[in-house]
C-alpha cells in the first residue's frame, strides 16, 4: 500500500504523468512494489525490456557506460523508452539512494491500460518529455543542490562534533533538518520516507559520528543519502587511508556528489593536502578550520547550490580589470567561493585564491611585467620569442615554487590546451605556478609547458577563452563571468606592398632601423589569432542564468602593454564603485551582480 500521509506518492506520480490521482490507484494495484538499495542496478544496458517501473521514492541515475546522463525522481517512469520501442535497454539505471519502485510486467501493463486507457497516453507523454531532456549526445549530468546529505568521517577517526558544529549550524540555518542518530527518525522507517513526506521540501542532513560504533546507522546513511560529505580530520596524523565506508561511497555514489572536508586546527597551514586527496574519489574538496563559521558557511553554500563561482577570461594586460572588479565587489560584501580562468585569467584567479588583496595582486603584476620585464626578455626563436627562464623565475617568486593548487583556501582551476590530447584540460592540482604557466603559454611567444608526465600544454584561450562550462560541471549555483567588452573589427591601414623582406627585418633587428611601414608584430598577430575560435564560441554561449559582465578597455592599450595595466585597474574600479553606489541600497548578493550587469549594458 502506498503511503498517504504528507505528500503522497500518488500525487507525485499524478503530477509527473499529468493524470488524475485516482488513476494511479489502478497502476498501483496492478504492479509489484520493490525496494531497491543504493548502488543496485535496476536496469542493465543491453538487457531485454520486459518491465516498466515507476519511482515511489528515492532517486535513480541513468548511466551511459560510465557517464551519468540523467536523474529520475519520485513519480517518474523508468525504462519506458525500450519498453514501448522494443529491443534492448539503451542505458543502465542505478539507485542513487535507497528507494521503492512499482514494477509492471508487459502483461500487467496491458491489463491496466485496458481498464484505464488514459494511462497509456500519459506514459507516452512522459516519454516524450524524457526524450526532449535526454538527447543521444547528452552532456554529463551536472551537480545540483543536495537534498539528502550524509556527513561521515573519513579514515579511522570519528567526527569531532565541536569542530564540525558550525557546518551543521550553517546547514540548519538554511532550513535543513539535522539527524544525528536513528532515534531522530521516530516512527518513520527511513530518511528517504522523511524526505518523501516533507511538505516543505527541506534538506535533510544525516550525521554518523562513528561508523565503527553504529554500523547499522552508517549503512542507513549510506543507503539513503544522495550527497556525501566525508570529513578528513588532518589533526590526527599525516594522512589516513580510506575506510570501508569510504570505499563503499566511492563505489556507490556519483563522484560529483562527494565532498571532502579537510579539517585542521585554527591557524594551521593547508599545505600537504595531496597526501589526503590521493587515492580518494570526490567532486570537490574544501578546507575548514575547526570551529570556523566562515569556512562552514562557504561549504554549506556548495551543498545548497548557492556557491558563487567567478570565471576570469583571458586577455593579457587587460586582465587587470578583473582585479578591479573583485576589489569593488569585495567592498560591498560579495563572497566568492570558487574561481576558474584561462590564460591571464588563470594568473589573476590563482593570485586571488592565495588570499591576497587585489591591491597586492596588481602590485605584484606591475613588478613582474613592468619592473622586471618578465615578458620582454627576448631570445633566439628556436622554441619561443620570449626567454621563458626569466618568466618562469618570476612566476615561482610571486606564486611560490612549492605552493600547490589543492592547498589554496578557495577552490581553483586553470584551463589549458593540451597538445597531447588535442583538447581543453582542467588543471586543479599541482604547483600553482605550473598551472598558471600552462594556461598562459601563448604559442610561439612562450614555449609550451611540459608537465612531469610528458603532457604538453599551451594557452587555454586557444579553445576556450572564458571557461564557464567547466565551472558549471563542477558545482551547482550562480556564476559571475568576467570577460573583455567586444572589440571593433581589427583593421590595419598600411601599404602591404612596402612591407620589408628579410633584409629589412635583419636591419631592424641588428641595426635598430625602424621600418617606414606600420605593421602588426608577431606578438599582436599571435594573440589576436589565438582567440578567434574562442570569441566565436562565446558569441553563442548559453548564459543559463549566470551573470556576464564585459570589462572596459583603454583606447590604444595593447594585449601586452602591462605598463597601462594599473591605469585600467583604476578606471575599472572607479566605474564599478560608481555603479554599485546606486544599487547597494536595493540589491544584495547575486541580485546585486545581475543589477550591475544590467547597469553595465545601459
Amino acid at each position: 500500500m502506498l503511503e498517504t500521509q504528507g505528500v503522497a506518492p500518488e500525487d507525485r506520480a499524478a503530477h509527473a504523468l499529468d493524470i488524475d490521482p485516482d488513476m494511479v490507484g489502478a497502476l498501483r494495484d496492478a504492479s509489484r512494489r520493490r525496494r531497491v538499495m543504493r548502488g543496485e542496478v535496476l536496469i542493465e544496458e543491453g538487457t531485454k525490456a520486459d518491465a516498466l517501473y515507476f519511482v515511489v521514492s528515492g532517486r535513480f541515475t541513468v548511466m551511459s557506460g560510465d557517464t551519468p546522463i540523467a536523474e529520475i525522481g519520485s513519480g517518474e517512469p523508468i525504462g519506458e523508452i525500450a519498453f514501448f520501442g522494443g529491443g534492448t535497454r539503451s542505458a543502465s539505471v542505478v539507485a542513487a539512494r535507497a528507494g521503492d519502485v512499482l514494477e509492471l510486467s508487459r502483461e500487467d501493463y496491458d491489463a491496466v491500460v485496458a481498464r484505464v486507457p488514459q494511462l497509456s497516453t500519459a506514459v507516452i507523454a512522459a516519454l516524450a518529455r524524457r526524450l526532449r531532456r535526454s538527447l543521444p549526445n547528452a552532456a554529463q549530468l551536472r551537480p545540483r543542490p543536495a537534498h539528502v546529505i550524509g556527513v561521515v568521517p573519513g579514515g579511522p577517526a570519528p567526527l569531532d562534533a565541536d569542530a564540525l558544529r558550525p557546518l551543521l549550524d550553517a546547514l540548519g540555518a538554511s532550513g535543513a533538518r539535522i539527524l544525528t542518530n536513528p532515534d531522530a527518525l521516530g516512527e518513520v522507517g527511513s530518511i528517504a520516507d522523511l524526505a518523501l513526506h516533507d511538505k516543505e521540501g527541506r534538506q535533510f542532513v544525516a550525521v554518523c559520528p562513528d561508523p565503527a560504533l553504529a554500523p547499522a546507522w552508517a549503512d542507513h546513511v549510506f543507503q539513503h543519502c544522495d550527497t556525501m560529505v566525508v570529513v578528513l580530520d588532518r589533526r590526527v596524523g599525516q594522512h589516513a587511508p580510506s575506510s570501508t565506508l569510504e570505499r563503499r561511497i566511492e563505489e556507490g555514489v556519483l563522484k560529483q556528489n562527494v565532498h571532502l572536508v579537510l579539517l585542521r586546527d585554527a591557524g594551521a597551514p593547508t599545505a600537504g593536502s595531496a597526501a589526503w586527496l590521493d587515492g580518494r574519489s570526490f567532486g570537490l574538496h574544501h578546507h575548514m578550520e575547526a570551529g570556523s563559521e566562515k569556512d562552514a558557511a562557504r561549504i554549506a553554500r556548495f551543498l545548497n547550490g548557492q556557491a558563487l563561482g567567478v570565471v576570469f577570461g583571458g586577455g593579457g594586460a587587460f586582465g587587470t580589470a578583473h582585479l578591479a572588479m573583485l576589489k569593488a565587489l569585495g567592498e560591498v560584501g560579495i563572497e566568492i567561493d570558487m574561481v576558474g580562468g584561462t590564460s591571464v585569467g588563470a594568473a589573476m584567479g590563482g593570485a586571488f585564491c592565495m588570499g591576497l588583496s587585489m591591491d597586492e595582486v596588481i602590485d605584484r603584476f606591475v613588478e613582474m611585467f613592468v619592473t622586471s620585464g618578465a615578458a620582454k626578455k627576448y631570445t633566439l626563436p628556436f622554441w619561443s620569442i620570449v626567454d621563458h627562464t626569466h618568466f618562469d623565475a618570476q612566476l615561482k617568486h610571486h606564486y611560490g615554487a612549492a605552493l600547490m593548487a589543492e592547498d589554496l583556501p578557495i577552490n581553483f582551476y586553470a584551463l589549458a590546451t593540451s597538445l597531447s590530447r588535442n583538447a581543453p584540460v582542467l588543471l586543479q592540482r599541482g604547483p600553482l605556478w605550473k598551472l598558471v604557466r600552462a594556461s598562459s603559454a601563448i604559442p610561439a611567444i612562450f614555449p609550451p609547458m611540459v608537465m612531469d608526465d610528458g603532457e604538453v600544454f599551451v594557452d587555454g584561450g586557444l579553445l576556450d577563452n572564458v571557461p564557464v562550462e567547466p565551472m558549471r560541471d563542477l558545482k551547482a549555483g550562480p556564476n559571475l563571468v568576467l570577460r573583455l567588452e567586444p572589440k571593433p573589427d581589427w583593421r590595419v591601414h598600411t601599404d602591404y606592398e612596402k612591407l620589408p623582406g628579410r633584409g629589412g627585418a635583419i636591419r631592424r633587428a641588428f641595426m635598430g632601423r625602424k621600418s617606414a611601414v606600420r605593421f602588426p608584430g608577431i606578438a599582436s598577430i599571435l594573440t589576436r589569432s589565438m582567440v578567434v575560435n574562442s570569441e566565436r564560441l562565446q558569441a553563442n554561449v548559453d548564459k543559463a542564468g549566470d551573470v556576464f559582465i564585459d570589462l572596459p578597455r583603454i583606447n590604444g592599450m595593447g594585449f601586452m602593454q602591462w605598463h597601462k595595466g594599473r591605469a585600467l585597474f583604476d578606471k575599472t574600479y572607479a566605474q564599478t564603485v560608481e555603479r554599485l553606489d546606486g544599487l547597494t541600497g536595493t540589491y544584495q548578493g547575486v541580485d546585486l551582480l545581475r543589477a550591475l550587469a544590467t547597469a553595465d549594458r545601459a
